[in-house]
């Protein structure tokens, strides 16, 4: 748990839940991507209590399990070392997306894309 904020983190972050969409009640604020996919992963998990996640591959999201799983690259040493239920889709390849959630509707937690490849 953390024990202190900035008063500006504090600040910023009832900004963006002020024009944040309905049902978003929490700010995460991280120092990196890989720090990002981790947490979010986990949190997913726990949430929906699924142990899928799904990325599309080839984004680099980090150096950490969570990171370099989500990344899905064929050519990484890590790609030998992914965390248990990570599973990928081609980036930009919509058709795979929704066919790959309708055949496993109930065993994907978090959806991970780098949107700039």
């Amino acid at each position: 748990m953390i024990t202190s904020i900035s008063a500006a983190a504090g600040e910023l972050a009832e900004r963006l839940l002020a024009v944040a969409p309905a049902g978003l009640g929490h700010a995460v604020f991280t120092n990196s991507g890989a720090e990002a996919v981790e947490r979010r992963s986990a949190r997913a998990r726990r949430r929906t209590e699924r142990l899928g996640i799904l990325s599309a591959r080839d984004g680099f999201h980090g150096l950490t399990l969570a990171g370099m799983s989500a990344t899905g690259r064929e050519s990484s040493s890590a790609a030998r070392r992914t965390g248990a239920g990570f599973n990928y889709v081609p980036f930009g390849d919509l058709e795979a997306l929704q066919t790959t959630l309708e055949f496993r509707p109930d065993f994907f937690a978090a959806f991970v894309v780098e949107i700039i490849q």
